[in-house]
Parts: structure tokens; C-alpha cells; sequence
């Protein structure tokens, strides 16, 4: 299966940003919370006044902000901890999560109901998080399939197909073009799920390939849900470019 994750078209300028006027990112909270429905782009166009991350928007008044890591940058994870404070959120969803879930109440990781967790499993994100959940009041879910959950649907695929399937290369398959896009749409229903128990914004921290592929597959469109998605890894992308 070919996953599409371009997310502009040849003819459309991937450096494009919004602009914002000189507000505080405090004033245009308070001014973009009194409009109805909710539009986060004011917040984080005056966020990426500095960083200039390549932003696509989908939807109108886009409630669920995506940010596409390259994976454990420290500069990356600051500016996501700046956004996660500024928008005020109630959940975070994270790729590392995997079936896990974390209370700020109760400071306590616990297993997402009904999920398939081997006894090696735990959740991955990295502790600036949890300290900054506690600090602020938001819960962490994981958005991710688990290793079990995806080998079982792989198997599940495989001999729909009259294909055979190696449990010795199971983990291999975690990462094809099947597989990715599963956890796309994994990843999807997850944030449609928790939109709908919030009217604050949903942070959602992803690897770039499933920030692209979600936006690019339509997956929150078909939901009606408006989305940003904060494309991290192209500015390093960007930047290896121009250094060459």
C-alpha cells in the first residue's frame, strides 16, 4: 500500500507562515476563547513566530493541533511544551503513549481498557512531560497501537490474503506501509475520541509521517474534524538542504 505524505502540491511554497499581529500569545487566548467555535490558529501562529515551522491547516476553525516530531529532539519537545501551555489543554495524546494512559489527578500511568499489552510494554513519554501534566493539569493518552495489537492485525491481514505470516519477522512489520497506515488510522480515531470530551484544544505529539499521512488520507476531515498540523521534522528537512 502507498502512503501518500506530501502535503502540498509542487506549485505551493512550503515555507509559507501565517501572520499574526505583535500580541501576546496571553491577549489572543483570551480573545480566541470567546469566539465560538474554537479556532486555535491565532495561538499558534504567534508561537511559530520564532520557530517557523512549516503549518497546515484543515477544516475550519481547526480544534486539534497536531505537532509532527522527528522523535526525541530537546528543541523540538521545548517548543511542544511551550504550545501544550500555551493552548491550555485538558489531553495530550502521544505517539510513545502506546496503550497507556496518564492521570494528573492521581500522577498514576494505567492500561487503557481493553487493549492488548504484553507484560514488557510501558509507556515511552519522555518525563518533561509528566512533570509538565502534573504542573498544568492535563491527562497524557497514548495513541498508538501496541506491538501485540499490530502484529495481531497484520496476521488478521496476512491470511485474509491467503498469505503466510512469520511470527519471526513480527516485529519487522510494525514499520511496512500496511502497518503505518493502521496505526494512522489507530492514531485517528484516538483524537476523534477525545475531541469530543473536551472543549479545550487537543494536543496531539505524533511522528511527522503520521502527522502527514493523517492530514493527506483525510482521516480527521472525514470526521469533520478541523486540524493544524505543525510540521517539525520539514524545518530539520529544510535546514539539512540548505546546509548541503
Amino acid at each position: 500500500m502507498q502512503i501518500e505524505t506530501e502535503l502540498l502540491s509542487e506549485n505551493e511554497s512550503r515555507d509559507a507562515q501565517p501572520s499574526v499581529p505583535g500580541d501576546s500569545i496571553e491577549h489572543i487566548q483570551s480573545e480566541v476563547r470567546n469566539q465560538i467555535p474554537f479556532d486555535c490558529s491565532k495561538i499558534v501562529a504567534q508561537w511559530n513566530a520564532d520557530s517557523q515551522y512549516h503549518i497546515e491547516s484543515q477544516g475550519e476553525a481547526p480544534f486539534v493541533v497536531i505537532l509532527g516530531e522527528s522523535h526525541d529532539d530537546k528543541v523540538e519537545m521545548q517548543k511542544q511544551e511551550e504550545l501544550i501551555a500555551a493552548l491550555n489543554s485538558d489531553y495530550v495524546l502521544h505517539e510513545f503513549g502506546g496503550a497507556f494512559q496518564y492521570s494528573s489527578s492521581l500522577q498514576y500511568w494505567g492500561e487503557q481498557a481493553g487493549r492488548g499489552v504484553s507484560p514488557n510494554d510501558s509507556p515511552g513519554v519522555p518525563r518533561r512531560f509528566v512533570e509538565l501534566a502534573n504542573e498544568k493539569g492535563f491527562d497524557i493518552i497514548g495513541c498508538d497501537l501496541t506491538q501485540m495489537e499490530q502484529d495481531r492485525s497484520t496476521e488478521r491481514r496476512k491470511k485474509a490474503r491467503g498469505e503466510s505470516y512469520d511470527k519471526n519477522r513480527a516485529g519487522l512489520y510494525f514499520f511496512d506501509d500496511e502497518s503505518i497506515a493502521a496505526r494512522d488510522v489507530h492514531m485517528a480515531e484516538k483524537i476523534a475520541y477525545y475531541r469530543k470530551l473536551s472543549n479545550k484544544p487537543i494536543v496531539v505529539i505524533l511522528g511527522a509521517r503520521h502527522g502527514r499521512n493523517i492530514l493527506s488520507q483525510n482521516l480527521l476531515a472525514q470526521k469533520k474534524i478541523g486540524c493544524i498540523l505543525i510540521d517539525q521534522l520539514e524545518k530539520k528537512e529544510r535546514e539539512q538542504v540548505s546546509s548541503n
